[in-house]
């Protein structure tokens, strides 16, 4: 009988080597930043549709206290639960100090569970969401433009971005009056592409998206980039829906996903 064959000698199998060549896909479509700003941009776009529906301050108030809270209350609820039940810790350096949970719950420290930084900065932009959808109804595009621009600007300043903690970066606040912008003035452009430049938008921006991933995530570019591609992204999806490259949009799991997310943001309608 032959000797087996060593591991130093032994091929390596073809699922394996497939596994290889996935990862550069895996990580174009991993382009966590770029989702956060995506996400912001269609928050902004979404609550200010809501607003534009019912222009109330308490409407939108509690709106948001009833879509932010529960969930963070629930999640550190559980990881608490784990921690003292199970003792296990999801997130090293984490204190389960009974104020630390509700400071946590409350979202004024996110150590508990890290990745709800960006709820705490939804949170924090609240003030700013609101005040850009006046200001919109009242000055215009040009006014809520400035603001933008202003907040783009404050992205690269260290002491703006980490104005409310280390464990939260309100660098991307930009992201929402983007999405107000959309709401506001996205039809008008998007009615007026030729059906072929509505095409090219989708799958331009599903590329940008994918080809950030690769790319410091807070550079100028970049940053510049992911914010665009997200805004053409959702104003093709509001306002340009016969696009086919859009069409899986319309699975029963995408749109119960989507019924998820819109109630959650919206609260209310």
């Amino acid at each position: 009988m032959s000797p087996r064959p060593s591991s130093r000698n032994h091929r390596r199998p073809a699922a394996s080597i497939s596994g290889l060549r996935a990862l550069p896909l895996i990580k174009a479509l991993s382009n966590g930043y770029g989702a956060v700003v995506a996400f912001f941009v269609i928050s902004g776009f979404v609550l200010a549709r809501s607003l534009d529906r019912n222009f109330s301050l308490s409407r939108f108030l509690r709106g948001r206290i009833l879509r932010l809270f529960p969930a963070a209350i629930t999640t550190i609820g559980l990881f608490a639960l784990l921690f003292y039940g199970f003792g296990v810790v999801v997130y090293r350096g984490a204190s389960y100090e009974p104020l630390n949970i509700l400071a946590n719950m409350a979202m004024l420290r996110t150590d508990i569970d890290p990745v709800m930084w960006s709820m705490k900065a939804e949170l924090a932009a609240t003030p700013l969401i609101f005040a850009c959808v006046w200001v919109h109804r009242r000055y215009g595009a040009r006014a809520v433009m400035a603001i933008a621009v202003v907040l783009f600007a404050l992205a690269f300043v260290g002491q703006y971005s980490q104005f409310i903690g280390d464990d939260t970066n309100l660098a991307l606040l930009f992201a929402f009056p983007v999405g107000i912008l959309v709401h506001f003035n996205g039809e008008a452009i998007a009615r007026r592409l030729p059906p072929a430049a509505a095409v090219l938008g989708t799958l331009g921006s599903v590329a940008v998206f994918c080809a950030c991933a690769f790319f410091k995530p807070s550079g100028t570019w970049t940053l510049l980039v992911q914010w665009l591609s997200a805004a053409t992204l959702v104003m093709l999806i509001a306002y340009r829906p016969e696009v086919r490259l859009l069409a899986v949009l319309d699975a029963s799991i995408v749109r119960f996903y989507g019924r998820i997310s819109t109630a959650s943001t919206c609260c209310t309608r």
